[in-house]
């Protein structure tokens, strides 16, 4: 199970010692208004998709559209955020603005944990995802081509000796990227050959696994801040009505004010 201290105070002193730690931080009761102002404090907030980007169901379907599974209402998968090979967020949070109706379970997987046990047990499997791996373009404005769906390709892991450095993943996009270059005979038997659904299959019961991941309702209210790479996360698919509209707004932070 992770660690998820609970903070009543949110003063900026206190969230980013809280944050130091590298652990998940669970603001217990703070207003919209305040969550912007205390984003605007702790760090240097990203604005491709809007410095808060309303993380609600647009309606449309992801597998058909080219538009972030955070738009709709179904389960999203285990998953670090951006897909781009030029961008990765250090830190994000989440306020939940209004829950919804039922659903929407959010889930956190201490990937620090799974790569130790990666290095002890399952060392080939470590090396696997070592290796560079093409994704689907999904950000905003760019363009979505074949040259650039090529040029986004970098390791799920990165490691030293020293531990783990990054963890990016969705397996979703990567399956959707190489789908589309094979359709397109744009790639040689050998790349064709790196993307191994056994191995995938392998790195996502572990990240399921119980021993690595904790589940809990994001109330109406409350926040979230953790470090993207560290805690790949989730969303179980949700239910709204027109009288109970989910909203969350998710900030992406390029840096921390330490």
């Amino acid at each position: 199970m992770i660690n998820i201290p609970t903070l009543k105070s949110f003063s900026k002193q206190d969230v980013l010692q809280a944050i130091k730690n590298d652990e998940i931080v669970l603001i217990s009761e703070i207003s919209e208004h305040e969550f912007k102002i205390l984003c605007r404090e702790i760090g240097d907030l990203n604005d491709r998709y809007g410095e808060f980007y309303d993380v609600v169901d647009t309606g449309e379907d992801y597998k058909t559209t080219n538009i972030p599974i955070s738009q709709t209402r179904e389960d999203t998968g285990v998953h670090t955020d951006s897909s781009a090979r030029d961008y990765c967020p250090e830190y994000l949070s989440l306020f939940c603005a209004n829950q919804g109706a039922f659903g929407g379970e959010s889930y956190f997987v201490d990937m620090r944990s799974v790569f130790n046990d990666l290095k002890k047990y399952r060392p080939e499997l470590l090396k696997y995802l070592s290796q560079d791996f093409y994704r689907d373009v999904v950000t905003p404005g760019a363009e979505n081509n074949l040259e650039n769906v090529r040029r986004n390709k970098f390791p799920i892991i990165r490691h030293d000796d020293s531990g783990l450095l990054e963890f990016r993943y969705m397996r979703y996009w990567i399956e959707r990227a190489y789908k589309k270059l094979s359709l397109e005979h744009d790639l040689d038997s050998a790349h064709l050959d790196l993307l191994d659904s056994g191995q995938l299959d392998l790195l996502d019961s572990y990240l399921m696994n119980d021993k690595y991941r904790s589940t809990f309702m994001l109330k109406n209210n409350q926040a979230v801040i953790f470090k993207n790479s560290y805690f790949p996360h989730g969303r179980t698919k949700y239910e709204e009505n027109k009288l109970n509209r989910r909203r969350l707004i998710r900030v992406w932070f390029d840096r921390m004010n330490w």
